[in-house]
């Protein structure tokens, strides 16, 4: 028998597999046991492979996408904005999937009478599933709001850049647009005009004059409000001046000290007036004294004027002190 031809093996390990050698036969015939054998071997196999090679499933959250494919229609709103969709495919792939790319994307062309219309959530929808098969949604229905494109150009309609930060101590700045600026803006007909009833402005991307020390421009990108119905906006960025003014006498000689050199506070025009009296008169004073100074070897010419002048416009003839000596 096959048992016997088994070398090396315990004589209970023996005797167990002769028992059921024995058993396999009677019960299944001439070759039973590897009939089982072949089986249990079966079924290990089918549980190893079974997580690659059939279908395991996940679901992943899906963005919902809308667009118009007639350029003279607008999507104004959709609901709903995301859609549970479950797909199916070998473990492998699902565990290594990347869903960042899925979307469940749905094209309109014309509105109905009331700007409404309902379309479908399916597999025909669904983007970016790669090798793996879409299994359900639950979500069967979106609803989409269309309505015709309207075209409106206007001036005024872009918001001043919000500042960020702090200009240099004792500087202080202000923001400005090339004015005017025009725009052309693009969306649904029902939206733009409640969006200029109510008289709003086209927010922008705010300017950082963290630190600043001179006046300079930028460039800012003007952002689409959210649920406004506009669908571009031309041009997409506008130039902003921004003016930065320091204030000296506000400052501290730590601040900046290089723009602080040279830089005296101007003065008012009567202290102008006394400074100039002040000055001439110095000068005259400083004059005399250095005449009155001066050793006669070295200033002949000077002396010779005193000694023409009349003897009573001299003050040292009149003082008392010199006629007692």
């Amino acid at each position: 028998m096959a048992g016997e031809n088994v070398p090396k093996l315990p004589a209970g390990v023996k005797s167990g597999l002769e028992r059921f050698q024995s058993f396999c036969v009677r019960a299944l015939g001439p070759n039973g046991d590897l009939k089982v054998l072949s089986v249990l071997l079966a079924a290990l196999l089918f549980f190893l492979i079974r997580p690659f090679a059939v279908g395991n499933t996940k679901t992943f959250s899906v963005p919902v996408r809308v667009s118009s494919s007639n350029p003279y229609v607008t999507v104004v709103d959709f609901a709903p904005k995301t859609a549970s969709v479950t797909l199916r495919g070998p473990r492998n792939k699902i565990d290594s999937f990347d869903p960042s790319q899925l979307a469940l994307e749905i094209e309109e062309a014309f509105p109905d009478t009331e700007g409404r219309v309902f379309r479908p959530l399916g597999a025909r929808a669904l983007r970016g599933e790669g090798d793996l098969n879409f299994l359900s949604c639950p979500v069967d229905v979106v609803r989409v709001e269309l309505d015709y494109t309207a075209k409106w150009e206007t001036t005024n309609l872009v918001a001043l850049p919000q500042l960020v930060g702090r200009p240099v101590e004792g500087g202080t700045a202000t923001v400005r647009l090339a004015d005017p600026v025009s725009v052309v803006v693009k969306g649904s007909i029902r939206k733009l005009n409640e969006f200029r009833d109510a008289g709003l402005l086209l927010p922008t991307e705010p300017v950082d004059v963290e630190g600043k020390t001179k006046s300079f421009s930028e460039t800012v990108a003007i952002k689409i409000p959210a649920d406004s119905g506009i669908t571009s906006v031309e041009p997409a960025a506008v130039l902003a001046y921004v003016d930065i003014a320091i204030s000296v006498t506000n400052r501290t000689d730590t601040a900046a000290p290089d723009l602080l050199k040279n830089v005296e506070p101007p003065a008012t025009p009567g202290e102008a007036d006394k400074t100039g009296k002040a000055e001439e008169t110095g000068t005259v004073g400083e004059g005399a004294g250095e005449a009155g100074e001066k050793p006669a070897s070295e200033e002949p010419a000077s002396e010779e004027p005193a000694s023409e002048e009349p003897a009573s416009e001299e003050p040292a003839s009149e003082d008392p002190e010199p006629a007692a000596s």
